[in-house]
């Protein structure tokens, strides 16, 4: 049996993935993490043979709480893209993640992908693989901004365009409000936005962000063609 430990903020899409396991046979769910700070805990507590990470995970964000359960070698793991545009299946690889998928491929694909990551190979999925080979083939300036974020600015950045005020970003990410201030000004500099509006409207047109999901301080984003 593999073990598994399944870390989502949204019960619905966990129990999707319980049942999909369940239907499989072979898998044991040890667990499930509302957040990143939570599955640090129990993935060092119960050792799961593969943590099942989703890019919506708050705390710590799942780049950062993959590179730390990876540096303590006690668990492989799979990353759960919103989407297979953007910067978070190759910054999960390069943090460490064996495997993506996304919240648009198959059961069988997730399945793969655990089966896979537990006997130490890499899957991902059909979408990630489409768009990892088209990405290789753009000149660097056409990949996107992404680049020229660090992992911590890229996740208040993800954060920002999904709605979060500057107090609940500190409170989740436990920095001070100063701190959160400079990153929010540094991600605006370097991706030469001048306000939360402008950074949505990015997020869109790089697939960052689906429209239905789009809002800031959790009122929708007005985006004009």
């Amino acid at each position: 049996m593999i073990s598994v430990l399944i870390v989502d903020p949204k019960p619905l899409v966990c129990s999707g993935i319980r049942e999909i396991l369940g239907r499989a046979g072979d898998f044991e769910v040890i667990g499930i993490s509302a957040n990143c700070d939570e599955a640090i805990v129990a993935v060092r507590r119960h050792r799961p043979g593969v943590a099942l990470i989703s890019e919506d995970a708050d705390g710590v964000g799942p780049l950062e709480a993959t590179r730390r359960l990876l540096a303590d070698d006690v668990t492989a793991v799979v990353g759960i893209g919103t989407t297979a545009r953007g910067p978070f299946a190759r910054r999960m690889l390069n943090c460490g993640a064996r495997s993506v998928v996304t919240y648009h491929s198959g059961a069988h694909e997730l399945v793969a992908a655990i089966r896979f990551t537990a006997v130490k190979q890499t899957y991902l999925s059909a979408d990630v693989l489409r768009q990892l080979a088209q990405e290789s083939l753009l000149p660097r300036s056409q990949e996107g901004p992404w680049a020229v974020l660090s992992n911590r600015e890229l996740q208040v950045f993800q954060m920002i365009v999904n709605g979060k005020g500057p107090e609940s970003i500190s409170r989740q990410l436990c920095l001070s409000p100063k701190t959160v201030s400079t990153y929010r000004y540094r991600i605006s500099r370097k991706l030469g936005t001048r306000n939360d509006v402008e950074l949505v409207r990015l997020a869109l047109a790089y697939g960052l962000l689906e429209e239905s999901r789009a809002g800031v301080g959790g009122c929708a984003a007005p985006v004009q063609g």
